[in-house]
Order: C-alpha cells, then structure tokens, then sequence
C-alpha cells in the first residue's frame, strides 16, 4: 500500500468513527455514545479507535482537526511568514483551518454538540488548554523562554481558531477561511490596540 493510500484510509477511518459518535448522538442521545457503539457502527475494534482518539468526547467534538501542519508550526517558530505577530497566529490559525476542510460539517456538528450538551465542555475546555500549552512551547520557542508576551499570544492561538471555526459555522457565513481569520485578526488588533 502506498502512502498516500495509507493516509488517505487513515483519514477516511477517523472520518467515519467521528460521523459513528456524532450520528448516535444525534439519533439515541450523548448517553448512549460509547466507544463500543461507535466500533460497531464504524465497523472497526476498540484498539483501532484509540488509535485515533483517546476518548469518546474526542470522536465526538473532532477537536484535532484544527491541528496546523507541522510546516506551518516551524514557519511560526522562525519568525515568519510575515514577522508581525499577530498576522502570524492567524497564519498559523488559517494552517490549522485550511486542514477542517473536509471535516466543517463534523466541526459544525461537534460545536452544536458542545452547545447543546453541557457535559462536553469540560473536554472542550480539556482541549483548550492543551492548544494553549502547545502554543505557550511554540511562542517561547519564537520569542525566547523568558518573553513575558508568551503566556498572552498562547492564549490568542486557540481563541483565533476557534472565534473563526464558529463564524463559519453561522449560517450565511462567508465560506472564505482565509476572510474569516482575517475579520478575526483584525478584531483582535483593535481590541488589543492602545
């Protein structure tokens, strides 16, 4: 097997366990949502679902999707692509975006799921700050581990990601990613402004 063909059933694979959690939810309720369940459904074992996902809230809210390439990160780290902090979170948000894709509509259902159902804030929030220690690393390695910026522009990363994953979740929303962290940025500048 090739890798691309590799790749694209691993892809495939972590598609159709997500759309598993998402579709018992919607047709039985979050409390029938269970790693079994979704096996089943997705015609794979246990052990191939902790292949992809370390809980069922993962499968069920597809958080990793906003994961940039590791290019993207490394561009961010060496000061660019255009050297102006703020422009490059969004860079690096859009990288993260671009990789949603295929996946809106998973994303789109998993952010109503964690609006209609409390209970999965919590790995919500789990996931925010994992995004935000990620971008903490990634920030000191740009600014230097000693920058009292870091702990401020790890905070920004997720929020970017994320205010621009719900924009485009509304309906009517402008289907153009890189308009969307645009309209973001520039909020952020403004409120960030002196």
């Amino acid at each position: 097997m090739t890798d691309g063909l590799r790749e694209r059933k691993k892809r495939e694979r972590r598609a159709a366990l997500i759309d598993a959690a998402q579709a018992i939810a919607g047709e039985r309720g979050l409390p029938e949502v269970t790693v079994e369940a979704i096996c089943a459904r997705a015609d794979v074992s246990p052990r191939t679902f902790f292949n992809y996902f370390g809980s069922k809230d993962e499968a069920l809210l597809a958080l990793d999707s906003f994961q940039p390439p590791p290019e993207a990160i490394e561009t961010f780290v060496a000061g660019g692509p255009t050297g102006r902090l703020l422009d490059d979170i969004g860079a690096l948000a859009l990288a993260g975006l671009e990789r949603v894709g295929e996946d809106r509509d998973r994303v789109r259902r998993a952010l109503h799921l964690i609006h209609t159902h409390p209970a999965l804030q919590a790995g919500h929030v789990r996931w925010m700050e994992r995004r935000r220690a990620e971008g903490l690393a990634l920030t000191r390695r740009r600014l230097g581990a000693e920058d009292p910026r870091a702990d401020v522009v790890a905070a920004l990363m997720p929020a970017v990601a994320l205010v621009t994953a719900e924009r485009m979740g509304r309906p009517g929303a402008d289907p153009d990613t890189a308009a969307q962290i645009r309209a973001t940025v520039a909020q952020l500048r403004d409120v960030l402004a002196p």
